[in-house]
């Protein structure tokens, strides 16, 4: 082993796993259909912000959000209306906003 291969070994085996894995518990409690309102509503936002400007952007994916969790699944009773999807939905809206005002 090269002199940066033992670095990087020493490295990983003094970091604190207990830490990590309080981490990766974290995200792998978060389901699959949560993660999946979070990549489409980014997914989204990031082709209208292509297109639009912001507000306009962030409005069409709040408002995207919002149809489907109380149009879709709510009233027309196509799945499982959960204001988590909602939040999920907009959290990319909202990482963005701060994004661009750090």
């Amino acid at each position: 082993m090269d002199g940066s291969l033992m670095k990087l070994n020493q490295l990983i085996q003094s970091t604190n796993y207990s830490s990590m894995e309080k981490i990766f518990n974290l995200f792998g409690d978060i389901g699959k259909d949560k993660l999946a309102h979070f990549f489409s509503a980014s997914l989204l936002l990031f082709v209208l912000l292509l297109l639009f400007n912001d507000t306009i952007a962030i409005s069409i994916v709040l408002l995207t959000a919002s149809y489907k969790e109380l149009i879709n699944d709510k009233l027309l009773k196509r799945g499982n209306p959960e204001v988590l999807d909602f939040v999920y939905s907009a959290l990319p809206c909202l990482l963005y906003v701060i994004n661009i005002n750090i």
